[in-house]
């Protein structure tokens, strides 16, 4: 994510009015600041070792494995 690129100019308010103003991809998933700057849009995952393999156990929709509760 290059918001210099994207705003056109090397301005640190314009820079910040395109940050708040757009989501942006990252390969977390979406990326979005609230006006204050504070962050909001990313999407945290939980995850489990099982059986030697990193699985996603939450949120269900990414869901590799069914959480195992010991």
């Amino acid at each position: 994510m290059s918001n210099r690129r994207e705003s056109g100019t090397l301005d640190r308010e314009k820079i910040r009015a395109n940050l708040l103003s757009v989501e942006h991809g990252t390969i977390l998933g979406p990326f979005r600041l609230r006006k204050d700057g504070t962050q909001i849009g990313h999407r945290s995952i939980i995850i489990q070792w099982q059986h030697g393999k990193k699985e996603i156990v939450w949120p269900q929709k990414m869901r590799t494995a069914r959480p195992v509760i010991p």
